[in-house]
C-alpha cells in the first residue's frame, strides 16, 4: 500500500495534503497521487540524459524514469523521448516513487504552451517551394493568424520539431502540396515565420480529399483553437 503520509514528509514537505493526495494547480504545474501511488504531474522539463528526464512542478525537481513511456505531442501524435526538450512543458502519467520526488512514467504528453510570446503565429495550407536542404518552403496558406497576403515564407531551425502524418520525420522529407500546420514566431518585417513546430500531412490524412475528418475538423483537434479563414 502506498504511505501518503510518508510520502508528504519526505517528499513534499509543507504541501497542503487534500483528498486523495492532490494538489493545487498553477504556475504550470499540478500534481495528483492517490493511495495506490497512481500519480500525474505536470511540469516544466529541465533535462533529458537517455531514458531519465527531469522536470519541476510541485515540491521541487522530478526524476522521470521514461524507459517504458509511451511519448505524445499535440493532437496526440506520436513522439520519441529524442522530442522532448528542456523548456517542453508536459505531463507525466505513472506511478510515484515512495521515497522520494520520482516517478515511472507510462505516458509523457507534451503540453501546448500559453502564447506568451507576442509575435507567435499559426499558418495552415499547402506547402509550396520546399528546399529540404535548406530547411525552407512557402504556405500556401488556407488559414492563418499573420498580418499578411499571398504565399508565406516558412524558415526551419534545429529547435523546430517536424512531423508527417503523426510520425517525427525532417523537413527534407516533406514535398510539395503536403498540407502543413506550422507554428512560430512571425517576423514582420522579413515577412518569415520561423517555425518551431511544423505538422505535415497527406492529402488524404488532413481530410482534403474527402477521407476521414474534414479540413477544418482536422485543424480543431490539432490546435485546439478556433480558427479565422483568410481565404
Amino acid at each position: 500500500m502506498f504511505n501518503k503520509k510518508t510520502f508528504a514528509i519526505t517528499a513534499i514537505t509543507g504541501l497542503l495534503l487534500t483528498g486523495g493526495f492532490a494538489f493545487a494547480q498553477g504556475l504550470g504545474m499540478s500534481l495528483d497521487i492517490n493511495g495506490d501511488g497512481a500519480a500525474k504531474i505536470k511540469g516544466t522539463v529541465t533535462a533529458v540524459s537517455g531514458t531519465t528526464v527531469t522536470m519541476t512542478s510541485w515540491g521541487g525537481t522530478w526524476t522521470v524514469n521514461a524507459v517504458n513511456a509511451a511519448i505524445r505531442g499535440d493532437g496526440n501524435t506520436t513522439l520519441t523521448l529524442a522530442d522532448v526538450k528542456a523548456g517542453d512543458t508536459v505531463v507525466v502519467s505513472g506511478t510515484a516513487s515512495q521515497t522520494g520526488l520520482a516517478i515511472t512514467a507510462k505516458t509523457i504528453a507534451e503540453v501546448n504552451r500559453p502564447q506568451s510570446n507576442p509575435n507567435e503565429r499559426v499558418a495552415i495550407g499547402v506547402i509550396a517551394n520546399l528546399n529540404g536542404s535548406v530547411g525552407t518552403f512557402d504556405i500556401q496558406p488556407k488559414f492563418l493568424f499573420l498580418n499578411t497576403s499571398g504565399n508565406v515564407a516558412i524558415a526551419t531551425n534545429s529547435s523546430t520539431k517536424v512531423s508527417l502524418d503523426g510520425k517525427t520525420s525532417t523537413v527534407s522529407a516533406l514535398s510539395n502540396a503536403l498540407g502543413v500546420i506550422v507554428s512560430g514566431t512571425w517576423n514582420d518585417t522579413t515577412k518569415v515565420l520561423t517555425a518551431t513546430s511544423v505538422r505535415a500531412f497527406s492529402s488524404a490524412s488532413f481530410g482534403w480529399n474527402g477521407n476521414g475528418l474534414s479540413f477544418g475538423e482536422k485543424v480543431r483537434m490539432g490546435l485546439g483553437l478556433g480558427m479565422k479563414k483568410d481565404r
